[in-house]
């Protein structure tokens, strides 16, 4: 499978830097048949900003769709303008879409189907509140992908990605423990098998979110079910970005030659505090 490193730069760059950033990816981000890069900038450099990238395993993607392709929604993005554009990714269901735009599972599982109906690549945030951290995780994670995509269990699973992003490990110090996450991966793989069969569910990427760090980024990736990373402000250094793609390309190719078949549990060593997060 093809590992995904992807990164949601959100409103942290104007125009003109946002382009900057494009072009200093598309040097930086080494080209691959092992892992894919996508990236998400302010919505306004998409248009020009495409033609900046012209490396195979660099995509770019929309932060947001609109629930429909068109109608009466002012300031909306019709997920068909994007298609249009040639841009294949779009983000949807984000924490932060959630907390500050009252987005609900229900309006979030509606952008999904418009954003596959379109043709887009969809990548699908979930991921649960600190009230659930230490009890009801998995839980929660495999409620949320029911709500969000059983209503799409005939989309090519090409077309899907799930970014696992547990709330309370958004913007903060430490990322989730490596064993954390893979818990609520393998729960999110067994309700993708149950929804979309065994071969397409086990098609599917998973990617975890929420401030990894580029020396947690091994232990994390090999995980079992854990497919990619989604990394946050610290992809502003895209040279600290494409090192996170070169790790996730090693691994890609150990998973091929039988040596990451096992994806070995969890690194018990200890963290180091207040290094920077991705």
């Amino acid at each position: 499978m093809r590992y995904l490193i992807g990164t949601n730069i959100k409103m942290y760059l104007g125009y003109r830097e946002s382009l900057r950033w494009l072009a200093d990816m598309n040097r930086d981000v080494p080209e691959t048949d092992l892992a894919d890069a996508a990236l998400f900038p302010p919505m306004l450099s998409l248009v020009n900003g495409r033609d900046l990238i012209s490396k195979r395993n660099i995509s770019l993607g929309a932060q947001n769709v609109c629930w429909s392709h068109e109608g009466p929604y002012t300031g909306e993005i019709s997920p068909l303008v994007l298609r249009e554009l040639g841009i294949p990714y779009a983000e949807l269901g984000h924490h932060e879409r959630r907390l500050y735009f009252n987005e609900t599972d229900r309006t979030v599982a509606k952008k999904i189907s418009a954003a596959l109906f379109c043709g887009l690549k969809t990548l699908v945030c979930v991921g649960e509140d600190a009230d659930r951290r230490d009890s009801g995780a998995e839980e929660f994670a495999r409620d949320q992908i029911q709500a969000l995509l059983a209503g799409n269990s005939d989309a090519p699973p090409e077309r899907l990605v799930v970014a696992y992003e547990p709330r309370w490990a958004i913007g903060v110090a430490e990322a989730a423990p490596p064993e954390h996450a893979r818990r609520c991966c393998d729960a999110i793989r067994g309700k993708l098998v149950e929804i979309f069969g065994p071969e397409n569910g086990r098609e599917i990427r998973i990617i975890y979110g929420g401030s990894v760090k580029l020396e947690d980024a091994a232990d994390m990736l090999e995980q079992k079910n854990i497919n990619g990373l989604f990394i946050g402000r610290a992809a502003l250094d895209t040279k600290n970005f494409a090192k996170v793609v070169e790790i996730a390309a090693r691994q890609a190719e150990a998973d091929q030659n039988g040596g990451g078949a096992a994806r070995r549990p969890a690194s018990k060593k200890p963290r180091a505090a207040k290094k920077p997060r991705l």
